[in-house]
């Protein structure tokens, strides 16, 4: 296992098809390579506003890279959502998001998923070809006894795979947002999912600790590990 020390607070990353990776964090939007310790950053579409930083990503199917901010605080509804180009600009996507999480994206690109964590909502965007969004709405709304939807990733069917924060488990859905199955884990606080592996059969699951009681850690001393299950589908 190999570790990198950023400069600064990075909270999301995706490979770059020409090599390195892209992420956002506190400094803004940026190419990285964590081995040459090379972090560059290129954008801020949130430079001098207070309290807000950047949470989780996703690449969509024309490459574009979804970034969502929140309030540091989780008190303002003060969240964005905006897509990266491949030229380095961006758009605001949506607005008005708690603590953005996901997104995840159709196989046929279609349709992208985005949880707003604290609202108990998954949301569904209807896409264009090139990745501009035509609609939102509604695909699951869940209560705060089942957790918290957090990251989350797509099968190959175009099921949503979600990992739910103070749930204990992974929750599949269709694409109707009917609930198929669900895993439940070792751990409270699983954060996001994504399949991966040779045949892209395995799903790496991560988890938290933090705010975890020592008492309760003792239960559950695999909180803060990534985890993998093989769900039976690619």
């Amino acid at each position: 296992v190999e570790h990198w020390t950023p400069p600064f607070r990075v909270t999301t990353i995706v490979p770059r098809l020409g090599g390195g990776l892209a992420g956002a964090g506190d400094n803004g939007f940026l190419t990285l390579d964590p081995q040459a310790n090379l972090y560059d950053v290129f954008g801020h579409p949130e430079h001098g506003v207070t309290g807000n930083r950047f949470n989780d990503g996703g690449v969509d199917r024309t490459g574009c890279f979804w970034v969502g901010s929140m309030d540091d605080a989780e008190t303002q509804l003060s969240g964005h959502i905006y897509r990266v180009e491949g030229d380095h600009s961006w758009v605001t996507v949506d607005s008005g998001f708690h603590v953005p999480n996901g997104p995840a994206f159709s196989p046929d690109g279609q349709a992208a998923y985005l949880a707003d964590s604290p609202k108990g909502v998954i949301y569904r965007y209807t896409l264009e070809p090139d990745g501009s969004v035509l609609d939102r709405e509604d695909f699951v709304r869940l209560s705060p006894d089942q957790g918290f939807p957090d990251g989350m990733a797509t099968d190959a069917n175009g099921c949503v795979w979600v990992a739910f924060w103070d749930g204990g488990c992974i929750r599949c859905f269709n694409p109707d947002g009917a609930q198929l199955r669900q895993i439940d884990l070792p751990v409270s606080r699983p954060t996001s999912c994504a399949f991966g592996g040779p045949d892209l059969d395995q799903l790496f699951i991560t988890s938290a600790r933090i705010g975890i009681s020592a008492s309760d850690l003792e239960r559950e001393p695999d909180a803060g590990s990534l985890l993998v299950v093989q769900p039976g589908v690619h």
